[in-house]
């Protein structure tokens, strides 16, 4: 829920949005797969997705700050 919301309203790439997914233990292969399926549909402009995504898809670059402290909060969060 959290990479779809990244990518349909705060303009995150479909592969950036998942890598956070993956970080924070998301490893279902459905889940993964409707992560770049939702963010195929944003990509084209699905009519099903009115007004979405918010921000265009890629206008924000996760960089390496927000990388490695998604990383270290996933680390934390796992014990």
């Amino acid at each position: 829920m959290t990479a779809c919301y990244r990518m349909a309203v705060m303009g995150w790439s479909p592969q950036d949005a998942q890598l956070e997914a993956v970080n924070f233990g998301c490893a279902a292969p459905n889940q993964l797969g409707f992560i770049q399926d939702f963010g195929g549909k944003l990509l084209q402009g699905d009519p099903g997705f009115p007004g979405y995504p918010r921000e265009p898809l890629g206008s924000h670059s996760l960089t390496a700050s927000e990388r490695d402290e998604t990383i270290a909060k996933a680390a934390v969060a796992s014990g």
